[in-house]
């Protein structure tokens, strides 16, 4: 049994997302893969061996994904994608026996991302390895075309776990906000010491990844801890704090902890 792939009866896209039969057919039809397909597809036509020993849709989605990414960025261009594709992508959790809940594609918010960033996903686009979405609201997304490349993409899984922690602490982070912009902004949802001790830490590292809307969060819970009676705002494990000793051994002060990545060009939330 052959396969043939009509391009217009396929459609671009299925509820929003890329068709990944179509990701499919541009990936073969164009000669992206030569070998071993090459000698038996014609004018749009994939035998059935020629399909299995792809990996089925999936595989051939994954092995497209790094000639079409490399032969189409620049190298300046290059080391941005590592910063903009574990955006795209949800760590698994931690669970119980030491086990890790899957990695899944996550829809990723434009505010997330810096003006060049967000410049490059749009681009990105037209590798049909990302989905842009223009939403009514102006909270434009982006997120992966297809599980597939999660699951199948060699480098894409290499970046993942390179910057497992870090994402891991990130979407901490995210669930954290969420949860307290919802409930009316409550002191009692604002982050602890310890968590704004932590969030100091990859500000440091990584200010170019953390978002105002997020360093505006770690900064409000900053300013909650300095406000908490003597004693309260560190945590129990730590000496108790007084008035002289809040601004040393205490997280940031607001002001320092937004400047870390005022210099950023990130939009502000809703833009």
């Amino acid at each position: 049994m052959d396969i043939q792939f009509d391009k217009v009866a396929m459609g671009g896209t299925l509820q929003g997302r890329t068709n990944p039969l179509l990701l499919l057919a541009d990936s073969l039809v164009s000669g992206v893969h030569p070998e071993p397909t090459g000698h038996r597809q014609e004018r749009g036509w994939l035998t059935t061996t020629a399909y299995q020993e792809l990996g089925g849709v999936e595989g051939a989605l994954a092995k497209d994904a790094e000639s079409r990414l490399w032969a189409w960025a620049d190298a300046a261009e290059r080391q941005a994608l590592e910063r903009i594709f574990i955006q795209l992508v949800r760590p698994g959790e931690q669970l119980d026996a030491g086990e890790r809940g899957p990695d899944t594609r996550r829809v990723a918010a434009r505010t997330e991302f810096s003006e060049g960033d967000w410049a490059l996903i749009h681009r990105l686009a037209s590798t049909r390895l990302v989905v842009v979405t223009r939403r009514p609201t102006g909270r434009d997304t982006a997120e992966l075309a297809h599980q597939a490349l999660v699951e199948k993409w060699p480098q894409l899984q290499r970046w993942v776990e390179e910057n497992r922690e870090f994402r891991g602490w990130q979407e901490g982070l995210r669930r954290s906000l969420q949860a307290w912009q919802e409930q009316g902004r409550p002191k009692a949802l604002a982050l602890g010491r310890e968590q704004v001790t932590e969030a100091r830490r990859w500000i440091d590292a990584r200010a170019g990844e953390v978002p105002v809307e997020e360093a505006e969060f770690v900064a409000t819970s900053a300013q909650v801890q300095q406000l908490a009676p003597v004693g309260a705002a560190c945590s129990s494990r730590a000496p108790p704090c007084s008035p002289s000793s809040l601004s040393s051994r205490c997280p940031w002060p607001p002001a320092t902890l937004a400047t870390a990545v005022s210099s950023g060009p990130w939009p502000r939330a809703g833009a």
